[in-house]
């Protein structure tokens, strides 16, 4: 990993060496309309160590609640996935099954979803699947009633 963004805490006097990231993550992922992308480095970390996290043979999905009243999606597609054509593609078809159930996903909450190698080789149905049971299990979609 890259070592910028480590001593970042809200508001510290460094600069990260991308100002679009240091000044709160405002961007917005085509389409989606309650989540920006999440990009700084120590906010991965901080889910990685305290998120709680839910795993299955296609993708691993950190969150933790950021009171921001928006989410940020975080997105790791690691080289053992393939090639890039092969993990831009995975990285593709994650972001577009979060984006068409974004409506059932709570608001307020920083989720890193991390792509496991069988995810190169699924479908988009099994993708979309995985993320949402995992999404469940975790307590991040909204109930059937609300």
């Amino acid at each position: 990993g890259s070592a910028n963004g480590i001593g970042l805490s809200e508001g510290a006097g460094e600069f990260s060496h991308r100002p679009c990231a240091a000044y709160g993550e405002i961007e917005e992922a085509a389409g989606v309309e309650h989540t920006v992308s999440l990009k700084l480095n120590h906010v991965f970390r901080r889910l990685y160590g305290r998120g709680k996290s839910a795993v299955n043979p296609c993708l691993a999905v950190y969150c933790r609640k950021n009171n921001l009243g928006y989410s940020r999606l975080g997105l790791t597609v690691g080289v053992k996935l393939g090639k890039a054509v092969v993990r831009n593609r995975t990285r593709r078809r994650i972001k577009e099954a979060y984006r068409i159930h974004e409506g059932a996903f709570l608001p307020g909450y920083d989720i890193v979803v991390v792509a496991r190698v069988r995810a190169a080789h699924s479908r988009y149905r099994e993708l979309e699947r995985s993320l949402l049971s995992l999404a469940d299990k975790l307590g991040l979609l909204r109930k059937e009633g609300a």
